[in-house]
């Protein structure tokens, strides 16, 4: 290899790329790819505290923040099972489900949900799906909007 007589060499692995020095090795992924952790099929309850029960997650690698949209989002969520379109929501950093909920609406949730979580690469959604009750109110139960495949 031409990189042999400087004493390292390097190696790629998928979207990891490695440098190996004489006493070091220094990981970088690509910087415009995220994990997505999807929490879907459950739903909300707001007591004594929020929390999302009953749901499943599914995590989505190699997220590439660059071509993603809120159409792709919506995409992503129908490959799901989920049959009309949700409420979706990212967790902000460091915070909880009573205060750190944002949703995701349009294009530029989404770019800033990605500018948000820059850092740690790894995304906390929650999907929930509006269903409008035979007394005419709204309400938001992921688990009537999803089917297992």
């Amino acid at each position: 290899m031409p990189w042999e007589g400087m004493g390292f060499w390097l190696a790629t692995h998928g979207d990891m790329f490695f440098q190996l020095g004489k006493a070091s090795l220094r990981l970088r992924m690509d910087e415009s790819r995220y994990v997505l952790e999807l929490h879907h099929g459950g739903y909300f309850v707001d007591f004594p505290h929020k929390q999302y029960l009953k749901g499943n997650i599914r995590l989505i690698n190699n997220v590439d923040s660059d071509r993603m949209s809120y159409f792709e989002m919506l995409d992503m969520v129908k490959e799901l099972g989920f049959t009309q379109t949700p409420n979706i929501y990212h967790l902000l950093r460091d915070c909880d489900l009573d205060g750190g909920l944002r949703e995701i609406k349009t294009n530029l949730d989404v770019t800033d949900m990605f500018a948000i979580h820059n850092e740690r690469r790894r995304i906390v959604v929650y999907i929930e799906c509006k269903i409008v009750s035979l007394d005419g109110e709204d309400k938001y139960f992921t688990f009537f909007c999803t089917w297992s495949k």
